[in-house]
């Protein structure tokens, strides 16, 4: 609200260009105006004209305008030089934009469903008025469906993480949101989460697995391997390709069950964590000395063939989450 004043000008500047209009009902942008109106939803402007009808309380000039001001006395109202009302709410975000950062900024989201008109309508007030795009990059989020419905309150079908988390690993759940690209929509369902939750698993045991090994051999961080980071910088760079990412780690789980090598295990686990660590979903390990005394002997007792000592340590190991 405290940006009301400057809408209103920024409105009023409109009408003065000729971008706008005012009528009893509010003020309405002229989108014939725009000559590139449609340019981020490649929306076709003769269509949604046809079998569009001008009602009497719109009073348009043309279906496709939008309003940018309403009259009425309902709600919360500000006094304006076209009678009480309010900002429309394309006109509220092009304004408070072109107020706090001035000029076209790098990023803007949103949902997928806001793409027309909400986004469309900021761009078009901001090429006419402010002469430069709103936006250099668009990324448009797609919903969340649960069981192949839309999640929504409305249905009561809401499923909140602080009780999903109760059931599952939380870095699990992280995994299945990067597993699916931003742009494409997440049908969830519990199966999908038990999926995501035995993949993790899978990554989180050979991680553990390997940090157990180098803190039994006094491995001193490694550096990481090139080629998958050049891979993963490749993929984040084309539209955060976190699918392909996540092939990525798969393969280098595969290599780090598997590597005999203590320092090129070293390098692998090093790769993993680099990447994990950008993506939100590495897992945080610590072992004590008591712990690793245990192992060895665990080790130890395998080698003697004591095959009774080394199911009872292996147990407790278990028992702390090293099994």
């Amino acid at each position: 609200t405290e940006y009301v004043p400057q809408m209103i000008s920024y409105i009023q500047e409109l009408i003065n260009e000729g971008f706008a209009y005012a009528v009893p009902s509010g003020v309405y942008f002229r989108v014939t105006k725009d000559e590139d109106y449609g340019i981020l939803s490649k929306q076709n402007m003769e269509e949604l004209s046809s079998g569009v009808r001008i009602t009497l309380e719109d009073e348009k000039e043309n279906p496709r305008d939008f309003s940018i001001w309403k009259t009425t006395t309902d709600g919360l109202v500000f006094d304006s030089p076209w009678g009480k009302g309010r900002p429309g709410w394309h006109t509220e975000c092009a304004v408070m934009n072109h107020e706090i950062f001035g000029a076209e900024i790098d990023i803007h989201g949103g949902g997928a469903d806001l793409k027309f008109p909400h986004h469309e309508n900021e761009i078009a007030q901001t090429v006419v008025h402010d002469h430069h795009h709103l936006a250099k990059y668009w990324m448009h989020v797609a919903r969340l469906d649960v069981n192949n419905v839309k999640m929504s309150k409305s249905i009561g079908n809401i499923s909140l993480v602080k009780d999903l988390i109760q059931d599952y690993n939380p870095l699990a759940f992280r995994l299945l949101m990067v597993g699916h690209h931003y742009r494409q929509p997440i049908n969830y369902s519990d199966d999908l989460m038990v999926q995501f939750s035995k993949e993790y698993d899978k990554i989180e045991r050979a991680l553990k697995k390997a940090f157990l090994t180098m803190s039994l051999e006094e491995i001193e961080v490694h550096l990481s391997v090139t080629e998958f980071i050049e891979q993963f910088k490749t993929y984040m760079d084309d539209d955060f390709n976190i699918p392909n990412v996540i092939t990525v780690i798969y393969e280098i789980v595969k290599l780090i069950n598997k590597e005999k090598d203590i320092e090129v295990l070293a390098s692998l686990y090093q790769t993993a964590k680099e990447i994990l660590t950008v993506l939100g979903i590495m897992p945080y390990f610590s072992v004590n000395e008591s712990t690793l005394n245990l192992y060895r002997e665990w080790e130890q007792a395998r080698s003697n063939k004591d095959f009774l000592r080394a199911d009872r340590i292996r147990s407790e190991l278990a028992e702390q989450g090293w099994m």
